[in-house]
């Protein structure tokens, strides 16, 4: 109850795609301290029955950003 698991379709690029960067709740900063290669990622050390907004954006080889996806919601159980 305190683990959300998000996955998301792979994105491309005319360069290549470096990895993926996630954002919980609006934040500017990405939860992830290095880039995520795959299209999975387990947000761990949550509240229980808390409610979380995640956005995703692709990074290429050469270091620009997408913008972000759409905003998905997740609530942890109690």
């Amino acid at each position: 109850n305190t683990q959300i698991n998000l996955s998301w379709n792979a994105s491309s690029d005319n360069v290549g795609v470096a990895g993926y960067k996630v954002y919980v709740n609006s934040s500017v900063t990405p939860i992830n301290s290095t880039l995520i290669t795959g299209t999975t990622f387990s947000h761990t050390g949550l509240k229980p029955n808390t409610n979380y907004r995640y956005q995703v954006s692709a990074v290429d080889v050469s270091g620009l950003s997408s913008a972000l996806s759409a905003q998905k919601n997740a609530k942890t159980p109690k």
